[in-house]
């Protein structure tokens, strides 16, 4: 089908992407189609909230005025891309101290298309922004300084360095007093247009231009999927002052890099940099209060930073949704950072933590090794006496439950006692029973800046068996206090204010503020203002904005959903099943795994799923063993067994609310799709139709083609490894095992019609995979198509993403798994 957006389809239309033959006109009626654009368009343009900010309250008498920023994100059908745009919203107290619903500022929010980057200074007061000029024939980027809503300078960046890492990867962080903003970019030697062949001309190469000749072709090892040509990081100094006082029409004119940006010196160039944080100042009072020798950088140093560092490995992986990368942080002296001299020099770097040497270190006699691999993500204290950072608890699980650490640290003389370091949230291994007890730490983000209430109580969001959950923890008693959301459903931290900002200074209040996104399965919610109890973490919340328009609230009003608990031989697993309010057990059944596996479906709103049951079908989301949010044990229990454990856990789940007369059909993409493809050949009889997406079928094929060649070893064949020379030195044997751990194992099985959806640019699961089971199944006569999008792995670009699930609709509605909707 083409694109459904535009034009009316011919309901029998073939094109080079999607061969529909022999398909019942009226399924495909003009109508329907519309019916389905009409329904699909406003549930998947539903805005989303990607970030948001609270600006200190001012006082007014007996009240408080408060302002909160929120950035979100929506998709443009008509002309293809997400938009993003920003709005400012005001409320106040009452004399009783409750914060109303909130009330927008202006009528319209503000556009952010072309800021590839930007963060607030510490006072509120300056603004910096990297935006992308898109007019010139050459889009450059600019460095933008705004103070007190005043643009006061913009100036090119030139050559002084690639592409700027807005994320993952990278880093964005001002000193406190606001001279200095660290951020991430590419190092200009990963740029190709300096290498070039021999036989380039030398006119071309530009008079007096060293060019590393021969090396135009070469191997450049990147960061795998989604990050292409993304290389690591270094850090960059950019002097606040002196952009300020700089002569912008010098450097847009010459084309030169400006003076003020200066490379951070004495990092080893080999070495991949993010999340750098400068060392916060000493408040009155701030001490570490620790009697051990301090690990300095200098004792009279002004400004110090703590970062993230990836050191070499024998061979490159993916990075993206992938938590177990070694990783460590380091602390850097910029001390002479404050001379007459553009270059930043510093002192050597100085190790932080011990993670990578303690890789190996066991906690009790006959338990599996809990190792540090990583330490990620630091985070200071409001303070500067205390760092946190997480780490992962597994080498070869992509995610795993998590340890929350924390370090003394004096900001006065810089300092950090290494010997104060301890575990505060430690691997919770085996899954509680009752629901309110917490099953571990998983954190679909770390902690950031801007995550602190006190001192002592920083604030997360983990994975909560099927919920995504925000959790306070007191860093100095180790306690952790579930906060309640504004209604069921899932919750995401957007910013905090700690309690001497939400109370103007005053530290005694127990209360702060914490800005949250909150969503269910079947509605978008919105942002919430909440006024938190650090003890107890009770909140009273107040509406910031909602986030679905009414014709969506209309549309999924006939929807409920719940969490399904299944018990299977070892652990308790768990499902969400989404569904209208008047479906029974013979109703439509679509069973949904998700990827990873060691992932996990949230009760929070996705509109694909939301699109696919209001068009009648109930949607069983599993959360098979081995799904995060359930304890490492589940985790752990599932490498080596993929194929079988995981399978017969979406069979059972599938099994308890169908009947034999059930129409049940199955889809998942990545790991998603592995399992498809397995409940296609180990169970063909349970299914009506299949679709899968970027599925893994042969793992041992896969293994020489993706970028996460460890999750091949870990997952099919239950290996762990030290490095990642011994994983590639795979026996025959190992190599046969993840064969017959793969759906191509069963494959002679298959009747199932299946829909093959790939993605032309994914280096996670290369799209030979799809299309070696799509070729298997042609040659069995198996109902087969194959859709093929240019995207990565998830195939997310709105024509595609639009394209795919209308055409998925319609090919379980060909295949008899469900009755074509009532036009409207």
């Amino acid at each position: 089908l083409r694109w459904p957006f535009t034009a009316p389809l011919a309901p029998t239309r073939t094109t080079a992407k999607s061969e529909r033959t022999n398909m019942d006109e009226t399924r495909a009626s003009p109508a329907l189609l519309q019916h389905l654009r009409s329904t699909f368009a406003p549930l998947y343009t539903t805005p989303r909230c990607t970030a948001g900010r609270i600006h200190p309250p001012t006082d007014r008498g007996d009240k408080k005025s408060i302002t909160v920023t929120v950035q979100v994100s929506q998709a443009d059908i008509q002309r293809k891309e997400r938009r993003r745009y920003e709005q400012t919203l005001v409320s106040e107290t009452n004399a009783s101290g409750h914060v109303h619903d909130f009330e927008r500022a202006s009528p319209f929010p503000t556009t952010l298309e072309s800021i590839v980057l930007q963060s607030l200074s510490p006072s509120g007061r300056r603004m910096c922004i990297f935006r992308k000029d898109s007019k010139s024939d050459q889009p450059a980027l600019y460095i933008e300084i705004w103070e007190e809503s005043l643009l006061v300078k913009s100036v090119p960046i030139g050559d002084k360095h690639g592409n700027v890492m807005a994320n993952d990867l990278g880093s964005l962080s001002w000193s406190e007093d606001e001279k200095f903003l660290v951020y991430g970019a590419e190092h200009k030697k990963h740029e190709r247009k300096n290498k070039t062949s021999f036989f380039t001309s030398p006119a071309s190469k530009g008079e007096g231009e060293a060019k590393d000749e021969g090396r135009a072709y070469e191997f450049d090892e990147d960061h795998g999927e989604q990050y292409t040509g993304i290389h690591d990081a270094r850090l960059f100094l950019l002097r606040v002052a002196d952009a300020i006082s700089s002569n912008e029409r010098e450097y847009a004119k010459s084309g030169e890099a400006p003076s003020f940006i200066s490379e951070v010196r004495g990092i080893p160039e080999e070495w991949g940099c993010e999340h750098a944080r400068f060392f916060p100042s000493a408040n009155s009072g701030a001490s570490s209060g620790g009697s051990s020798a301090p690990l300095s950088a200098s004792a009279a140093s002004n400004y110090v930073l703590v970062f993230g560092a990836r050191t070499p490995q024998d061979r490159r992986l993916g990075y993206i949704y992938c938590r177990n990368r070694p990783q460590n942080l380091f602390m850097l002296d910029l001390s002479h950072t404050i001379n007459e001299s553009c270059e930043v020099s510093a002192n050597k770097t100085v190790q932080v933590t011990d993670a990578i040497e303690n890789l190996r270190t066991d906690i009790g006699e006959g338990a599996k090794g809990r190792c540090v691999v990583n330490a990620r993500l630091p985070s200071f204290s409001p303070d500067g006496t205390k760092l946190c950072y997480i780490s992962a608890s597994s080498a070869f699980a992509h995610a795993s439950a998590h340890r929350l650490h924390c370090i003394e640290c004096d900001p006065k003389t810089k300092t950090i006692h290494k010997e104060s370091a301890k575990v505060v949230v430690d691997v919770v291994d085996e899954c509680p029973e009752s629901a309110s007890d917490f099953p571990g730490l998983f954190p679909y983000t770390g902690p950031f800046d801007r995550c602190w209430l006190d001192t002592n109580v920083i604030a997360l969001e983990t994975q909560w068996k099927s919920e995504c959950a925000v959790i306070l923890v007191n860093v100095e008693s180790a306690s952790i206090v579930r906060v309640q959301g504004p209604s069921r459903g899932s919750l995401s931290i957007l910013d905090a204010l700690t309690r001497e900002q939400f109370n103007g200074g005053d530290a005694t209040g127990r209360t702060a503020a914490l800005l949250v996104s909150c969503s269910t399965p079947t509605s978008p919610g919105g942002v919430y203002f909440g006024v938190i109890n650090v003890d107890s973490g009770d909140a009273n919340w107040s509406l910031v904005r909602h986030l679905a328009p009414p014709k969506v609230q209309d549309v999924t009003s006939s929807l409920v959903w719940n969490v399904l608990s299944h018990q299977s031989d070892t652990h308790a697993y768990e499902s969400i099943l989404i569904a209208e309010k008047n479906a029974t057990a013979s109703s439509p059944l679509l069973v949904y795994p998700h990827g990873g596996p060691h992932s996990a479906w949230a009760t929070a709103y996705m509109s694909p799923i939301v699109f696919l049951a209001v068009m009648g079908f109930r949607m069983l989301l599993v959360n098979y063993r081995g799904s995060t949010g359930f304890g490492q044990n589940s985790i752990d229990g599932l490498c080596g067994k993929c194929g079988e454990q995981d399978v017969a856990d979406v069979f059972a789940a599938a099994c308890s609310v169908s009947n034999d007369s059930t129409a049940c059909s199955v889809i998942g993409g990545s790991h998603g799709g592995f399992l498809t493809g397995h409940l296609s050949g180990q169970h063909p009889s349970k299914w009506k139709a299949a679709v899968l997406r970027n599925p893994v079928i042969n793992v041992a094929s896969m293994f020489s083609g993706t970028d996460i060649v460890e999750w091949c070893a870990a997952e099919a064949n239950g290996l762990d490894f030290s490095c990642v020379r011994d994983m590639l030195r795979l026996s025959e044997e190992s190599i046969a095992k993840q064969y017959r751990a793969s759906p191509i194992a069963h494959v002679d099985n298959v009747t199932v019609p299946s829909l093959i959806i790939l993605g032309t640019g994914d280096r996670r699961v290369p799209p030979f995979q799809g299309r070696e089971w799509y070729y298997n199944l042609k040659i069995r006569d198996v109902k087969t198509q194959m859709l093929i999008y240019d995207d990565p792995h998830a195939i997310e670009k709105v024509e595609n993403n639009c394209d795919c699930w209308i055409n998925v609709f319609l090919w379980f509605l060909e295949h008899g798994a469900i009755e074509a909707p009532a036009a409207k």
